[in-house]
């Protein structure tokens, strides 16, 4: 059990990081001025709206190759970012790999960066017929979004699609 000086200290750690972070997301904040003047920009941030995730992580979600390859391209040209992940969701219909090279050519982006996973549908969609998605749903991540996913909590603050910034 924990002495009343260890929980202070970690409860003292614990408030640090918390002050770091916010203090990081002032930072970042304020200094980024996002070009809601650029049509492309705000062509992906309207998609990044409908299809992106509104948590901590950076995440894009379609069936459509397209789109995934328009988002691939928009999060290089106005973030940076570690590096990214395409994890495709299928029912198994093909083989993984068959999977890996459709999507890998589709966007362009190198295999080692798709990851496939099977998806075993429930009796009621296997009943239902032809609602399967042949090449599966992919879904766009990137890896340490921190600063991606500030920059675009601001551009859609300041297009009021989110109004209250999250820290």
């Amino acid at each position: 059990m924990r002495t009343k000086q260890q929980l202070k200290a970690a409860r003292k750690g614990q408030l640090t990081i918390q002050r770091n972070r916010e203090n990081n997301y002032r930072r970042v904040w304020s200094a980024y001025k996002p070009p809601l003047h650029d049509p492309k920009f705000m062509l992906g941030l309207g998609l990044y709206a409908g299809e992106g995730t509104k948590r901590e992580e950076v995440k894009f979600s379609s069936a459509s190759p397209t789109f995934i390859k328009l988002m691939d391209h928009w999060f290089e040209a106005y973030f940076s970012f570690e590096s990214r992940v395409l994890r495709v969701h299928h029912y198994g219909i093909y083989q993984d790999k068959s999977i890996q090279r459709y999507w890998a050519k589709q966007t362009g982006i190198p295999v080692n960066c798709i990851q496939v996973y099977v998806v075993k549908a429930s009796r009621s969609s296997q009943r239902k017929k032809g609602n399967t998605l042949l090449h599966g749903t992919a879904y766009l991540r990137l890896r340490k979004p921190y600063a991606t996913r500030i920059q675009i909590d601001k551009a859609l603050h300041m297009c009021k699609i989110n109004p209250k910034p999250q820290i």
